[in-house]
């Protein structure tokens, strides 16, 4: 597809051949001409992408429910006194998780760190369409005209980009080196190191905020298309917490409904296409087929 070779997993089989069992190799990102004119590398993505798993998976992951907890409660106080805002306080409570979690960053409401991060993300998304991304992956010496040149308005837009993607990358990277220099312990509460905190920043931020702000969103919808599957969530919440304490992690073995009710809505609507583009790292035999690098 305009100069770019496509191979398609066609079975779920194959997928997680590659991609379960072979992560190393096929955890990279296709080359993007755009992305790289902003000086966006998704080299790093491989490297945080084992960070992520490690300081995420279920046991490592026991050290963040207070944090979650906590977070949760500010999230309800906010939806009970301003609930006709319950976008924006869903959007700051997915934000200020993953800030807390990669930064030890306790975010505020209108918060203008999460606030300029948000505005650097819209940017991105504006600059790297679908169809310019393709034009000039074709055409690569469309990346050597300079901006003034009649036509190359993309070229302003990246080095209006530059400054924006280097604050996007290191304020918070600055604001974990104050907290770590005001640490009695010399480092931060979570299993991250300052190179993982600030390769993370770039590649996973952005994904792992919008995907816990629309997974509610569509939580909310579900509720209020479907009143009975509430209505009996709520009546199974009460069997077990009653009415004088919140739910916390130790009432959830007790709750199987309410787990298959969050399950259907993390798959009710899908928030991006299930098959996003892999690359590889190196060159690959799979089947007698050869997958070369990159592709």
């Amino acid at each position: 597809i305009l100069n770019q070779d496509v191979i398609i997993l066609n079975s779920e089989e194959v997928a997680r051949a590659l991609l379960e069992k072979r992560p190393s190799n096929y955890s990279d990102r296709p080359r993007f001409a755009t992305m790289e004119l902003q000086v966006i590398r998704f080299r790093a993505l491989r490297l945080t992408h084992t960070a992520a798993l490690q300081a995420f998976r279920p046991e490592a992951a026991v050290i963040y429910r207070p944090m979650q907890l906590r977070k949760v409660h500010q999230l309800l106080v906010g939806l009970l006194y301003n609930p006709t805002k319950y976008e924006l306080h869903l959007e700051t409570h997915s934000a200020s998780i993953v800030m807390s979690a990669v930064y030890d960053y306790d975010t505020k409401p209108s918060d203008p760190l999460i606030s300029m991060i948000r505005g650097a993300m819209d940017k991105i998304l504006h600059a790297e369409t679908p169809d310019k991304a393709a034009i000039i992956d074709s055409y690569f010496f469309l990346t050597l005209i300079p901006a003034w040149f009649p036509g190359a308005s993309f070229k302003c837009h990246t080095l209006e980009l530059k400054s924006v993607l280097k604050d996007m990358v290191e304020k918070p990277f600055e604001y974990a080196l104050d907290r770590i220099a005001f640490s009695p312990l010399g480092c931060l509460p979570f299993p991250w190191s300052l190179k993982d905190s600030r390769d993370f920043k770039a590649t996973h931020f952005n994904y792992l905020a919008l995907q816990t702000h629309v997974v509610l969103l569509v939580f909310i919808q579900a509720m209020v298309l479907n009143p009975e599957v509430q209505k009996r969530a709520q009546a199974k919440i009460d069997r077990v917490v009653g009415s004088d304490r919140l739910p916390d992690f130790g009432d959830r073995v007790s709750m199987s409904y309410i787990e298959a009710v969050l399950r259907k809505a993390m798959r009710f609507y899908p928030i991006v296409p299930l098959g996003a583009p892999h690359a590889t790292v190196d060159d690959d035999v799979y089947e007698g087929y050869f997958i070369p690098k990159g592709e």
